[in-house]
């Protein structure tokens, strides 16, 4: 019977507890390729959906990474 008390409260109690200094990252990293107009490697012009999506981001608080990718 102590076990049960162990594993089915303590435990997931403790890592609920624990789960709380657990912070995520402010910065989101994208992955994308050249397709122009949609998305490119043009410093000042990355491209439509590129635009989009970071600008959702951004709305959301967060900031965006662009990695190019062959």
């Amino acid at each position: 019977m102590r076990k049960c008390f162990i594993f089915g409260w303590c435990i997931p109690l403790v890592l609920f507890l624990i789960s709380g200094f657990v912070r995520a990252s402010d910065t989101l990293p994208l992955a994308s390729g050249d397709w122009p107009p949609y998305t490119q490697n043009v410093p000042g012009d990355y491209g439509l959906t590129t635009e989009i999506v970071s600008a959702v981001i951004a709305e959301m608080g967060m900031h965006t990474e662009v990695q190019w990718l062959p």
